[in-house]
């Protein structure tokens, strides 16, 4: 049987072979529930006159789309799900502990040939490390908590092909934000992209988390790394045995619906224009913009790799007069590992605030909303109207790279331009 690395997958959690088109009932390796859709999920517990979930321990709730609570109605939320979790058993993780994907790939919850699932669209994070991981409605959640199995159809794939290596001041966010001009936003409707190709190696797992986080924004029900020496180091680095792990390889003559290419000799540092993920072009082609407000962090681009990438740049210079450049940390490790190199106090100097670790004003809810007119740079995943506030802000997607460069500069920068090591 010829099969991509998705159908492998799920062959495995189905316990039987499938391929793409294939309905199947799978079994879960865990679940990850955030603020904003938990109350749902619980509502449908309730529904199905649920007191019991199968496995608490496989599953985790996480306070970090609106943490600490902005309003009201939002701490209400939050003490609801903290109820829900002392009723049902089920770790949380409260105010501080970081961006719901973040976490899961840092508890190493998310290993190659498992099955994790979740209730934000960016659980396609968790295909950095080889899992499948994919984002499905409060009902199917709740099901998936009662049963330990979800029903899914197969997806067709998508394989991308990557050659060569980043350049300087070149990351995974500008691979992921060419790819996504590449195909559109549709352009892989309920697909799984597989990432392979002998450019892949010189990943590291920080961005292929990026890469993998952004397939959503294609369409995709999920994006894919097989596992490598790479993964295998990270999980290891974070208490995973290497020898456990389920080793599942892509057949070398596997079916795939179709391919594209993307030369990482090439590549530049890329931008998506508002108001769609898929307006991209090369920053160095697009008019200097003058920018209001520069937002580092997600569960896109909030890791420890990336503000090292942006203290780099910061180091020694200030954030252009005008400017608010926001930094949010994308759990509480990341957190403390970057004070413990100095790169928090050399964001703090440059006239960056650095806030708790968390989403942010990614979603608009909290934390440094945009208000109209304004020019918005974010390393985060959307940017159409009204995404991180008033519909009349032009929100531009970037590398963290791009945004620190443009903080310095005041407006829409080539990082190169300042020297990037």
């Amino acid at each position: 049987m010829r099969q991509t690395y998705a159908e492998k997958v799920l062959s495995r959690a189905a316990g039987r072979t499938v391929t793409a088109g294939d309905v199947c009932t799978a079994s879960v390796d865990f679940i990850m529930i955030q603020d904003i859709n938990g109350p749902k999920v619980f509502e449908a517990l309730r529904e199905l006159e649920a007191d019991r979930v199968l496995d608490p321990e496989r599953a985790l709730i996480v306070l970090d789309h609106f943490a600490p609570a902005p309003t009201p109605e939002a701490a209400a939320i939050h003490q609801g799900l903290r109820e829900a979790a002392r009723r049902y058993g089920i770790p949380l993780s409260d105010v501080g502990g970081g961006i719901c994907h973040q976490l899961v790939m840092e508890l190493g919850k998310a290993s190659p040939g498992q099955l994790v699932v979740g209730t934000d669209s960016h659980a396609c994070t968790y295909g950095a490390s080889g899992a499948f991981g994919t984002s499905l409605g409060a009902t199917e959640i709740a099901i998936a908590l009662i049963s330990g199995t979800v029903w899914l159809r197969v997806p067709p794939t998508l394989r991308v092909w990557l050659t060569g290596r980043l350049g300087e001041g070149v990351s995974g966010k500008d691979v992921a934000l060419r790819l996504l001009g590449m195909i559109g936003e549709d352009g892989a409707g309920y697909m799984s992209l597989e990432f392979g190709g002998p450019g892949v190696a010189s990943l590291p797992m920080s961005d292929r988390m990026t890469i993998a986080n952004l397939a959503v924004d294609a369409g995709a029900k999920a994006g894919l790394f097989p596992p490598d020496e790479v993964t295998r180091r990270w999980l290891e680095s974070i208490g995973v045995d290497g020898d456990r792990l389920i080793d599942l390889q892509p057949d070398a003559d596997a079916v795939y619906q179709s391919e594209v290419h993307i030369d990482l000799d090439a590549l530049t540092p890329q931008v998506a224009l508002p108001p769609a993920v898929d307006r991209v072009a090369a920053v160095a082609d697009v008019e200097p913009v003058k920018v209001d407000q520069v937002f580092i962090g997600t569960c896109t681009n909030g890791r420890l790799e990336d503000y090292r990438q942006v203290a780099a740049i910061l180091k020694g210079r200030r954030i252009a007069e005008g400017v608010r450049c926001i930094c949010f940390p994308a759990s509480r490790s990341i957190a403390r590992a970057m004070a413990a190199e100095g790169i928090t106090e050399i964001l703090i100097d440059a006239g960056c605030m650095v806030m708790g670790p968390g989403c942010g004003p990614c979603s608009g809810l909290h934390g440094g909303v945009a208000g109209p007119g304004e020019v918005i740079l974010s390393t985060s995943s959307r940017n159409y109207p009204g995404r991180m506030g008033h519909p009349g802000a032009q929100i531009y997607l970037v590398s963290p790279a791009t945004a620190a460069a443009s903080a310095v500069t005041g407006v829409l920068t080539d990082p190169r331009t300042l020297g990037v090591s």
